[in-house]
């Protein structure tokens, strides 16, 4: 680490630890969670040791995705409550309200989920919108659309994700394209069961997408939602086609909750004959 402390101020970050922050990512899609985490971990420790504003800052804000999706609102609470405060502390305005909508995710759902915490996201979301920037607005349109998912405010939901796949469309930014669409699905159901078919087709464009990405996460994630549905239509025989190979590839993450959901819908299903 020390050989790239000096680059840190000709490239605004220290290369070293900003490389190992996307990597982080990479191993949370990839299906790694344990090394994802140990990483985050070791990577946030080693950019608060460097004491480089702008490093730390940018370390927090992409480390702290995989304590959001890993569901470790705790820790997803405090570090980015921390990092937003870190960040406007040094005039920091391009991470300080990412931050702050990894917070409020963070306190939503900490919570009991309403639709004041969707509000504040939406001003949130604004602030960051107002910095001129496309990067991660699909995810944090994905987040809105959750929260104003489980307030019950099913037609805004869905007009998120109408708003993120543009996004995607629009910036050629595909790595959330997955989960995008399996919340469209989850959308669709909320607002009707007789969607279930364009329910269904998201959920396996999702699957699709993941798999040609190799995001071996998502691709769980859409195949745990199409599972779920195709056990509400008697059909188990293909909900554990469908979820077991892919469970089958992951090689850790026992406590991990996507894991832990998907084996559930699993354990339920008769064995295959």
């Amino acid at each position: 680490m020390s050989r790239h402390r000096e680059l840190a101020f000709r490239f605004g970050s220290d290369i070293d630890l900003s490389a190992k922050a996307y990597l982080v990512v990479v191993q949370w899609l990839l299906g790694q969670p344990d090394q994802a985490r140990g990483l985050a971990d070791k990577t946030i420790a080693e950019s608060r040791q460097l004491a480089h504003a702008n490093t730390l800052g940018h370390v927090i804000a992409l480390v702290s995705h995989v304590y959001c999706e890993s569901k470790d609102y705790k820790t997803l609470s405090r570090i980015s409550e921390e990092g937003a405060q870190f960040c406007e502390a040094n005039n920091m305005g391009f991470f300080t309200p990412w931050l702050r909508i990894l917070a409020i995710w963070a306190r939503a759902n900490s919570a009991v989920p309403g639709g004041i915490h969707a509000d504040e996201l939406r001003q949130a979301l604004a602030s960051y919108a107002a910095t001129n920037t496309t990067l991660y607005r699909s995810y944090f349109r994905g987040l809105l659309a959750q929260l104003l998912l489980q307030s019950g405010e099913v037609d805004a939901a869905t007009q998120e994700t109408e708003f993120a796949l543009k996004d995607i469309a629009a910036t050629g930014e595909h790595w959330w394209e997955p989960e995008v669409l399996r919340i469209r699905g989850e959308c669709l159901l909320a607002a009707s069961g007789s969607n279930s078919i364009a329910a269904a087709d998201c959920f396996r464009k999702a699957i699709d997408e993941a798999r040609r990405m190799k995001a071996l996460t998502l691709e769980l994630r859409a195949a745990t939602s199409l599972a779920r549905l195709l056990v509400t239509q008697s059909e188990r025989a293909a909900s554990r086609a469908i979820l077991a190979p892919i469970l089958g590839r992951f090689e850790e993450g026992s406590k991990d909750l996507d894991l832990r959901a998907a084996k559930e819908i699993l354990d339920q299903l008769p064995p295959a004959s």
